[in-house]
């Protein structure tokens, strides 16, 4: 890729000649476009499945994370349901069945000139998370238990070590 450099004339060619990478591709969105992008979007998304879709499969459905690439042209939202993946694949048929009306919904809210393609998928994280925290609560009560017993027990004379024979 060959840098470009302007003189103060010359910028508004230079800012054309770097909309265009030397391969004739549009430039990658940088870091913080692509982050911004990402915020939008899950917000806007879930003031649209939250108030402008109807379809009675739609459930409590959160948008954990959205993922766009780096020419902004694709997005993955991940998401979760309340009542797991089951409920959530009763969701997926919804918001698939709605995807046309979503996506232009989206386009109307963003300030970009395309919006990139939407692509659903199911995000476990939270149902690890919940079963995370149930383990660790569960191993926290049984500590509790234990210490509440008294002290360990001494072992078995006959499992003891025999310290007499040398």
């Amino acid at each position: 890729m060959s840098r470009i450099s302007c003189a103060p004339s010359t910028a508004s060619s230079c800012a054309t000649a770097r909309s265009r990478r030397s391969d004739g591709d549009p430039p990658m969105a940088t870091e913080r476009r692509i982050e911004r992008m990402q915020k939008e979007i899950r917000r806007e998304l879930s003031r649209i499945l939250r108030e402008e879709i109807s379809d009675p499969r739609l459930g409590m459905v959160t948008l954990t994370r959205v993922k766009v690439t780096s020419d902004l042209k694709a997005a993955t939202v991940f998401a979760s349901a309340l009542g797991g993946e089951a409920e959530w694949r009763r969701s997926h048929a919804a918001i698939r069945h709605a995807l046309g009306f979503i996506q232009q919904a989206l386009a109307r809210h963003l300030e970009t000139r395309y919006v990139p393609e939407l692509t659903f998928a199911y995000d476990s994280s939270i149902e690890k998370s919940v079963r995370l925290h149930k383990l660790l609560d569960d191993l926290s009560k049984e500590r509790a238990a234990r210490a509440s017993a008294g002290p360990p027990r001494p072992a078995d004379p006959i499992d003891a070590p025999d310290d007499t024979k040398a």
